[in-house]
Parts: structure tokens; sequence; C-alpha cells
């Protein structure tokens, strides 16, 4: 055998080791190449790190497009008040609302008329500016049959923050809002809540701070089961006392309330 042969021969034998090494390279580095990135937006869309609301307060904080979001709540007497949010474009959103007294129980049930809810969250934080976001509730609490409205009135067209305070867990949603333009009702409301861990919440809000006498303060714990599914319990107008014209307590109040999140499209 020549020696030109036998060169040729080890050329030969010497291509498969080399191809194999070369695409073994070139999978490694299109493995580095393709990795998928984690979406820096997943987390601020579940109930744990983007709420709506506190207790009775609203934050800084509103639906991307295609969400929604539904919340119960039972109050005293078999109460039922029911929200319903969706996000029609990004960070803003359309709701309605509606409250029924006497739902459970053996009593009569008696429903009044839906309200309307709108929330846009026209500034999405940042390390050192909170979230911001422009709304109106138009849900009061505790409907009186004596006077045909709510004991406690609507907070109205609102303006709501959301900033960390230093640590990511602990977080201040300070709103200001005005329920009648005509009267200058002016109120606000200071909610704080820390988070432990991925398990629960932790809330306390002061609110209606219009008139001093007539403010109240709230405080309960949220369960987080699910990424999208929540448990609440809160206690309302803490150290309150007296009635309101048709005999109903000021307070205190205990209540539960449900928080499911989901998409739509």
């Amino acid at each position: 055998m020549t020696p030109s042969l036998i060169a040729l021969m080890c050329h030969l034998a010497s291509l498969p080791a080399h191809a194999a090494a070369s695409g073994s390279s070139a999978s490694s580095h299109s493995a580095i190449t393709i990795s998928p990135k984690e979406s820096p937006e997943a987390a601020s869309d579940s109930l744990l790190d983007a709420p709506l609301y506190v207790i009775d307060a609203p934050t800084g904080h509103a639906l991307e497009a295609g969400d929604f979001e539904v919340r119960s709540r039972f109050f005293s007497g078999g109460g039922l008040l029911e929200y319903a949010y969706f996000g029609v474009l990004d960070r803003l959103d359309v709701g309605a609302s509606l409250n029924a007294d006497g739902v459970i129980g053996g009593g009569p049930a008696h429903v009044q008329t839906p309200e309307a809810e709108l929330k846009w969250e026209f500034f999405q934080g940042r390390r050192y500016w909170p979230s911001m976001a422009a709304g109106y509730d138009g849900q009061g609490f505790d409907y009186n049959p004596k006077t045909q409205s709510y004991n406690e009135p609507r907070r109205g067209a609102y303006l709501a923050f959301s900033q960390k305070l230093g640590l990511p867990e602990l977080v201040l949603h300070p709103s200001v809002s005005v329920a009648d333009f005509n009267q200058n009702a002016f109120s606000g409301a200071l909610p704080l809540t820390f988070t432990l861990g991925h398990v629960a919440t932790l809330m306390a809000e002061w609110d209606q701070l219009g008139p001093v006498d007539e403010s109240r303060f709230n405080a309960g714990v949220r369960f987080h089961i699910t990424r999208g599914f929540a448990l609440d319990f809160d206690a309302r107008s803490i150290g309150q006392g007296g009635t309101f014209s048709d005999g109903t307590s000021r307070g205190p109040e205990r209540i539960v309330q449900l928080f499911y999140r989901g998409e739509l499209f």
C-alpha cells in the first residue's frame, strides 16, 4: 500500500469524529442561543403581586388585556357583594358590582341596582416611582332601606398609587377620592400590605380620611391558594361603635372575600 493511499485512508477515518465534534459544538451553541427567556411581567399578573384592591381601598394596579377578575364578598346579615372586572385593553379595566342583602339565611333577599367600576393604570411602577391608576368606584356599603342609599357611600372618582417601601414585601397603596364634586366630598385612604412569601398577605388600611370621625380602620389576611385564587378574612371599622339611622351597627364587622383571576384570551 502506497504512502499516499495510507494518508488518504487516515484522513477519511478522521472525518466522522471531526464532524461529530463540530455537530456537538453547534448543538451546544444552538441550545444557548434559542433558550427561552423568563418573562419579567409574568409575576406582575397575579393576585399576589398586583391586587386591584386591598380590603376596601383601591391599589395602583390594573389587569392586562384579556384578563378578568371576580370577587365575592360575604358580609353581615347574610349579604353578598359581587364584583367583576375585565381587562378590555392593556391596563384598562371595566366592570360592575351587585349588592344583595339577605342572600344567606331564611329571610327575604333584597338586590340593589348594579354599580359601575372603571380603572386605568396609566403608569407602571419603577424602582423609585409608584404604579399609578385612575378610576371610578360606584359601590357603597351597608344599604339603608329607609334612605334608599348606602350608609357608607361610594368612593367615586379616585387616584391610587402602589409603592414598595424598601422591602419588596412591604407596599403602601395611598389614594385620594371624591364622591361628590358638587359638595367637594374629598377623601383618602392609606392601606399597607406585607406579603409572607407566596402564602399570605397581611393588610391594614385607614380608609375614608375625610372627616376623621367618619374614617374607619380595616385589617385582614389574604391567603393565596394559587396564583389566581385567594381567600380573605377581614375585620372592618375596628373600634367603631353606634348605629346608623336604620339601626345597623357602625362596626366592627367581619367579612370574607373570595378572589379569582384568569384569562379570557
